[in-house]
């Protein structure tokens, strides 16, 4: 290097400022409160997928009352559905091939949850009469197994691993999250991470790009819940969730995001940020998905309403 190539002493060390930060970015992926995020995962929940249909996610958006009328079922090899899909009219048209929970309320008792946790257990047992996999985080696998929870004999319970998100992990939008990004799927390319369970929809998403369909639609996939969010006279946050069966008419207790609004803003980040990064790992598999929701503000993948395309039609 010549003396002109030299770096400066100001420059040097402000090159290995960054050095640092962003090797303590990926030490901040590689721990999480004794859950260690580079275990090696588990094999696929889901089997590959031979149909050579498209597969459709159906989230629970309150969009998702506007979309459900143009869901053909024989358009579709695999339907997965999640949360309390069970407990509504629809559940029955649209026959899933699996269903996702892994909120802790549905293994833990929660008084305010108690009586939809009763009820969509109620209805699995009840109307399922094909097969389907209700998949559930691994560390309630065991317990939820010998509950009883699930008698009816056409379910197959099945395990997904994975650990719970804690602040910092996918970084904010600034020079270490773009390095945050290819490292995480370099691992999720490898097998040697499985993305955190950050929300419901991105973790049966992630599942059903290792089926490899030959492609994933999207639906029910708002990611409006900043709506939901309101101050009261007092100046307490509160969130009260929109589903397309209702909107909640009391305040979630205890909820992460209701701490503040800046936490709350934050908590929502994460679950677009992850999105963000469940749509490289797609691109990598070579699996297409369009988000066919028609209201949303997710901007991850390319937008193609249900209601538009029949338009079109």
């Amino acid at each position: 290097m010549t003396h002109q190539e030299a770096l400066s002493p100001r420059k040097a060390a402000r090159v290995a400022r960054t050095g640092l930060r962003r090797l303590s970015s990926l030490a901040a992926i590689a721990t999480s409160s004794g859950e260690n995020l580079f275990r090696k995962r588990g094999g696929a929940v889901l089997s590959l997928d031979p149909s050579h249909k498209p597969a459709l996610l159906c989230a629970n958006g309150p969009s998702l009352v506007s979309d459900l009328p143009l869901i053909r079922r024989e358009s579709y090899g695999q339907i997965v559905v999640v949360n309390a899909m069970a407990s509504t009219d629809y559940f029955e048209t649209l026959r899933p091939t699996a269903y996702f929970i892994q909120d802790r309320f549905w293994f833990e008792r929660e008084p305010f949850h108690e009586q939809k946790v009763e009820q969509m257990f109620r209805a699995l047992n009840d109307k399922v009469s094909w097969k389907m996999a209700l998949c559930i985080p691994s560390r309630y696998a065991k317990q939820f197994r010998t509950s009883q929870q699930i008698t009816n004999k056409f379910i197959e319970i099945r395990s997904f691993d994975g650990p719970e998100l804690k602040s910092g992990h996918l970084g904010t939008v600034n020079d270490d999250f773009n390095l945050r990004t290819k490292f995480l799927t370099y691992l999720w390319n490898r097998s040697f991470l499985y993305p955190p369970l950050e929300g419901i929809a991105s973790t049966a998403l992630f599942e059903l790009i290792r089926t490899h369909p030959v492609r994933i639609d999207l639906a029910g996939l708002d990611m409006t819940m900043g709506r939901d969010l309101s101050v009261d006279t007092s100046g307490s946050l509160g969130f009260f969730p929109s589903h397309f069966y209702g909107k909640s008419a009391d305040r979630v207790p205890d909820y992460g995001p209701t701490i503040s609004t800046a936490h709350a803003y934050f908590w929502l980040s994460r679950k677009f940020h992850l999105f963000n990064l469940l749509r490289a790992y797609a691109d990598a598999q070579g699996v297409t998905i369009l988000n066919r929701t028609a209201d949303t503000l997710l901007d991850s993948f390319p937008a193609s309403s249900l209601t538009q395309e029949m338009h079109n039609k």
